[in-house]
């Protein structure tokens, strides 16, 4: 799970506002494409969007690839961890 730079909390999603007076959640979903949950009623038509942490309500340096690449690291991390797992559990298995 990605972990905030800012607060070092651990986030599933970012907050956003655009210069078209949206805001929301924007997250990753279990397929791998961008989702925007938006509270405000405009359409997102390149808009300038700042990203922000959940926790701490802090803004964050990201364009939105960066805030993307950011999210994706969850799901990236959790697939390293999984196959090193099951690595480890066939080695032992093997010398039994």
């Amino acid at each position: 799970m990605p972990i905030c730079p800012k607060c070092k909390e651990n986030v599933e999603f970012l907050n956003y506002s655009s210069n078209n007076y949206d805001n929301g959640e924007f997250s990753i979903d279990k397929n791998g494409f961008k989702k925007y949950d938006k509270d405000g009623n405009s359409d997102l038509i390149e808009p300038d969007l700042f990203f922000g942490c959940p926790e701490c309500n802090e803004e964050l340096d990201f364009d939105e690839q960066q805030a993307e690449e950011f999210l994706r690291e969850k799901d990236e991390l959790q697939e390293i961890v999984a196959e090193k797992l099951k690595q480890i559990k066939e080695k032992n298995v093997s010398n039994l």
